[in-house]
């Protein structure tokens, strides 16, 4: 109601496209924009009109505000080529929450950059550290170890061994007589 000026039908964007999904009406219907009526509040407008009813001219409150964002997007120009100061128009800025975001969005972006970058050499240095605190197994303690297994081995055997051969020794052996050596003898007498 705030934004119509005589003979305009206008409606809400919600209420359009619920219009929009009957074909006999999706003619009819054109887009205004968002429009800042009472108390700050923001509504998309769309304006209903045809041959015979409604107002195709856009409204007062609509051309306004586009004609003052034309005009932002002049000045805004103006200010970036140099022409003129800025600051000339006053211009709604971020709010604080936004601001926030930005700033963490760009601080962790920041911190991502750096951690890439200084990841390979801070994983080396960590794997420095820990070669050096931990206790590597040395060479020597192996082979000791394998030394110590050969030497029980080798005194289990030779223990075996002498135990075999000084019970054969202290058995009695059996005697065999030994067999004299023959003389060739004569043959026997007749």
């Amino acid at each position: 109601m705030d934004c119509g000026d005589a003979g305009h039908i206008l409606v809400s964007k919600r209420f359009a496209d619920d219009l929009a999904q009957h074909r006999r009406w999706q003619r009819y219907l054109h887009e205004l924009g968002d429009v800042e009526v009472k108390h700050g509040v923001v509504v998309s407008l769309v304006n209903l009109y045809a041959e015979t009813i409604g107002n195709p001219a856009p409204p007062a409150c609509v051309a306004e505000v586009k004609r003052a964002e034309r005009i932002s997007v002049r000045q805004d120009a103006a200010v970036a080529a140099g022409r003129t100061e800025p600051g000339a128009t006053t211009r709604k800025g971020f709010s604080p929450v936004a601001w926030a975001i930005f700033i963490i969005a760009a601080l962790l972006l920041t911190l991502a950059i750096v951690s890439v970058i200084f990841a390979p050499a801070i994983m080396r240095s960590v794997d420095k550290n820990r070669a050096t605190a931990a206790p590597q197994p040395s060479a020597t303690a192996s082979a000791s170890l394998t030394d110590a297994i050969q030497n029980m081995v080798k005194q289990r055997i030779t223990d075996e061994l002498q135990k075999d051969f000084s019970g054969k020794s202290n058995a009695p052996t059996p005697s065999v007589a030994p067999t004299p050596r023959s003389q060739p003898t004569s043959p026997p007498p007749p």
